[in-house]
């Protein structure tokens, strides 16, 4: 029992990344061949290598078509891990990409219509295979309880579209609020989360930037949305140019983009539960020591 709540006390920090310097910088990545740069959002540090043991964990919370690139955690929070307590996790930013597309070069005109596609589906965007991240979101419930001996059922409940809000050359994000659960042993949680999720085209490449906030009040959207918009300008700022490396077109491949939008759904969805698992970890150590 202590392993397990002293594993899900560090989930948060768990990611796959390269090349990070935690607390002073962002990261640089690799995306199909192309090394692109993440800069640290203002008041925000990339964490990766804090905490290796806990990158599996890390990995539950992102859909296999994905794969996590970076974590960015506030400075508040930085401290914590430094001092080697838990960080409070109010609000954090994950990077991802989509598996199938890092081979493939996506042109400003494809980004465009996909941008449409996103555009003209805002409201039923969180309904978008549905079914697929109830599932995954059952398997990791099974996986970490297998592991460590515990009951643990994980549950996203009512979720609200907000629509479109930023809408750029290479980039568009949209809002939700999204209801996060967690039960076991006859405890349970439940957490509101604001989230704000963009598609970016950089250096020819297509990336997720998923920002949240527990929310408590309406600023807490704002600043998910603000977030959301200036750190896509700053890492088409980092990140000027088409790329060098040589890569197929997608057309090739007959490659569906409702894949692209159905995925960074997923992603966004399902890792708006590190800070509620953060939070029934902290209560189960609490009632532990108790």
């Amino acid at each position: 029992m202590h392993a397990f709540i002293t594993t899900l006390a560090f989930l948060v920090l768990a990611i796959q990344g390269h090349q990070a310097i935690a607390g002073t910088q962002g990261v640089t990545v690799d995306v199909g061949g192309e090394a692109v740069y993440i800069p640290a959002p203002t008041g925000f540090h990339e964490v990766s290598q804090l905490s290796p043991e806990t990158r599996k964990f890390a990995e539950m919370v992102t859909p296999p078509k994905n794969r996590l690139l970076a974590v960015f955690v506030s400075e508040g929070d930085l401290g914590q891990i430094m001092k080697g307590e838990d960080p409070v996790l109010d609000r954090y930013i994950l990077m991802q990409c989509y598996r199938q597309l890092e081979n493939s070069r996506i042109t400003g005109a494809e980004f465009s219509k996909l941008a449409g596609q996103v555009r003209q589906e805002q409201y039923t965007l969180l309904e978008k295979d549905k079914a697929t991240r109830d599932s995954r979101i059952a398997q990791m419930s099974k996986t970490i309880s297998k592991e460590y001996g515990i009951a643990l059922n994980l549950k996203i409940g009512e979720t609200a579209p907000l629509g479109v809000f930023m809408e750029k050359t290479g980039a568009i994000g949209f809002a939700y609020l999204a209801k996060c659960q967690a039960s076991a042993e006859g405890q349970q949680l439940d957490h509101l989360v604001a989230g704000a999720t963009s598609i970016m085209r950089v250096k020819g490449n297509l990336m997720y930037s998923h920002v949240y906030s527990k929310y408590a009040t309406a600023q807490d959207l704002d600043w998910v949305r603000t977030t959301t918009s200036v750190l896509a300008d700053q890492i088409q700022a980092a990140n000027i140019g088409e790329g060098t490396s040589a890569k197929a077109d997608y057309r090739r491949t007959g490659f569906d983009w409702n894949k692209v939008i159905t995925y960074g759904i997923a992603g966004a969805i399902l890792a708006g539960i590190i800070a509620l698992l953060k939070g029934f970890a902290k209560r189960k150590k609490e009632n532990h020591n108790a």
